[in-house]
């Protein structure tokens, strides 16, 4: 697959660059393919390539839920394991 770059560098400032860089990569799917770069030039010349490429709604939100799951295990076993190790301390404590 060839790599295309956009036409040319956009300036934006700090704040302008978060607004700016999904406007450059709908410019530039609608040019050629799901995949490519977009370039950035800060206003203080500090310069940003972003890579894009296009991922399918259903396997975005499938990795989403498993992310979520994840978490919230993780959240159920931080609750579960201190109340169980006191349990059974307070077990060994009353013999």
């Amino acid at each position: 697959m060839p790599i295309r770059h956009s036409s040319s560098p956009r300036r934006a400032g700090p704040a302008q660059l978060a607004l700016a860089l999904p406007a450059a990569i709908a410019q530039d799917r609608r040019q050629g393919p799901d995949t490519g770069f977009a370039t950035y030039a800060e206003t203080d010349d500090n310069h940003y390539l972003a890579a894009f490429t296009a991922i399918p709604a259903k396997q975005a939100l499938a990795e989403a839920q498993s992310v979520r799951d994840k978490i919230i295990l993780a959240g159920l076993l931080c609750l579960v394991l201190p109340v169980a190790r006191q349990s059974v301390f307070n077990q060994q404590g009353k013999r």
